[in-house]
């Protein structure tokens, strides 16, 4: 995969070595402190994202407005009232989904990340 943004891997190497863990771990839920320092850097330095990752996002954006037209196909003449309905797919960066479906009365989130 792509990196996300400009100069990444050198930004990702300087956080890593101020928590003495690998670059890989950086935006990762494994450390937390770090993976805020990196999100804080990315924000406060105005980092752009590449533009591979922008031509990947644009991509996923026409593929999830497929995928919400086929929901509503999928659901036109159905009666899914008794049951979870999937209400919504959105992309989450080049490599996620998050899907959202009722269960009760309660909206649920699910991510998928491929």
């Amino acid at each position: 995969m792509p990196e996300r943004y400009v100069g990444e891997a050198e930004i990702k190497k300087k956080i890593a070595d101020q928590f003495n863990i690998v670059p890989e771990a950086v935006d990762r839920a494994e450390n937390d402190a770090a993976d805020n320092a990196y999100w804080d850097y990315i924000s406060e330095n105005k980092i752009q994202e590449t533009r591979a990752y922008q031509g990947m996002r644009g991509k996923n954006e026409e593929l999830e407005k497929r995928a919400a037209a086929l929901l509503d196909e999928f659901y036109k003449d159905r009666d899914a009232s008794k049951r979870p309905r999937l209400l919504h797919i959105k992309t989450i960066g080049p490599a996620g989904y998050s899907l959202s479906m009722p269960i009760g009365k309660m909206k649920k989130k699910f991510r998928i990340i491929i």
